[in-house]
């Protein structure tokens, strides 16, 4: 995968939480790569909280919990400071 060199940021499709995925609302791990400073997560929008850039272009939720039906899952930075960010829906059955 290749980072946005100015500062982009991407969620990953689909969840990806074993071979259940998408079937069960147990606590999952997500990931969001970017190569700004911060980044936010929302879900349904409300935060999850912010993580800083740890070198990797990684950042990392740990017990996500998601809630049957649609999920808005969204994450949020800034770069120069213009906004930036992705947004996608997950569906948990």
């Amino acid at each position: 995968m290749l980072l946005d060199p100015d500062g982009g940021i991407f969620l990953p499709r689909p969840v990806r939480a074993g071979r259940c995925a998408g079937k069960h609302a147990f606590p999952i791990r997500l990931a969001v790569y970017s190569n700004a400073a911060k980044a936010e997560l929302f879900l349904n929008g409300k935060s999850q909280g912010t993580r800083d850039n740890d070198g990797n272009a990684v950042f990392i939720w740990k017990d996500i919990k998601l809630s049957p039906g649609k999920t808005r899952v969204e994450a949020r930075a800034e770069k120069g400071g213009a906004p930036v960010g992705d947004s996608c829906v997950w569906t948990l059955k």
